[in-house]
């Protein structure tokens, strides 16, 4: 661990960062044994790494791996919601945490407060998850284009890489 990441976690005036960093380099990252092994929900897990990403000691995470269980669509779906108070916007992360389909989430600023980056069966199920998705309580629009990648991969577990620096 780099010193500056080591000081990052300990003037975190949260608990268990440093425990959670260290689960992830014991673990090679993988997500199911920190969660088991730190006995934590989906959830937490996920708060907590949104915790490492802000210190910058995290600067991505991937917390599933979709094509391990067999789908292979991808699609990037583009949502705006509409009226939600922040108890709504905490509803929908949560919800979008709990989607298996959901491989990623952004907030964004623009047209849209959202980019999902979502795994499918097939075209015809991302259809459907996004017309679902439409339907629910605050949701104005959803845009969704099915991707093709081109080269490149997706890694599953957890991957810890400190922001690069900008130079002075």
């Amino acid at each position: 661990m780099k010193s500056n990441q080591v000081d990052a976690l300990e003037r975190s005036s949260q608990p268990h960062m440093r425990e959670l960093y260290q689960a992830a380099l014991a673990t090679k990252g993988s997500i199911e044994q920190i969660m088991r092994d730190l006995n934590i929900s989906r959830l937490v897990m996920s708060q907590r790494l949104s915790i490492l990403r802000s210190l910058g000691i995290a600067q991505l995470v991937t917390l599933h791996d979709p094509v391990a269980r067999g789908v292979s669509q991808q699609s990037t779906t583009w949502v705006r919601l509409v009226g939600a108070t922040p108890g709504d916007i905490e509803g929908f992360e949560e919800e979008l945490i709990a989607d298996p389909c959901v491989a990623g989430a952004q907030r964004v600023i623009g047209d849209f407060d959202y980019r999902l980056s979502t795994y499918h069966h097939d075209w015809r199920e991302a259809a459907q998850w996004a017309r679902d998705l439409r339907q629910r309580s605050k949701i104005d629009a959803v845009e969704m284009m099915n991707i093709k990648p081109l080269f490149g991969d997706d890694l599953p577990g957890l991957i810890l890489r400190a922001p690069r620096r900008r130079a002075r």
